[in-house]
């Protein structure tokens, strides 16, 4: 298919595929992987093996630099309800660090 087809998806939506909302790995793995690899047509051609990569490379992770990771998610997420909350309230009620 190309990349650019306009498709259904599951709820019978017109959805063009080639202008998808790009995610934070997208990006990171555009900026870390070398600029001819093709990595998103190898995850859709062999879906299995790029699981495994994932799942080896995530095991590693957590293992080499777990609590880091747990410090930083916690952070970004006490900042992220943070922000959400003063939306909501209108005021800057919670502090930010």
């Amino acid at each position: 298919m190309d990349d650019h087809e306009v498709e259904d998806d599951f709820r019978g939506e017109l959805v063009d595929r080639g202008y998808a909302r790009r995610s934070f790995a997208d990006d990171l793995l555009d900026s870390v992987l070398p600029a001819k690899l093709d990595w998103q047509r190898l995850v859709r051609d062999y879906p299995l093996p790029a699981l495994a990569v994932a799942a080896v490379g995530g095991y590693w992770l957590a293992r080499k630099r777990g609590p880091s990771i747990v410090g930083a998610l916690t952070a970004l997420a006490a900042t992220t309800v943070t922000r959400a909350a003063n939306d909501i309230l209108g005021d800057d009620v919670l502090e930010e660090d």
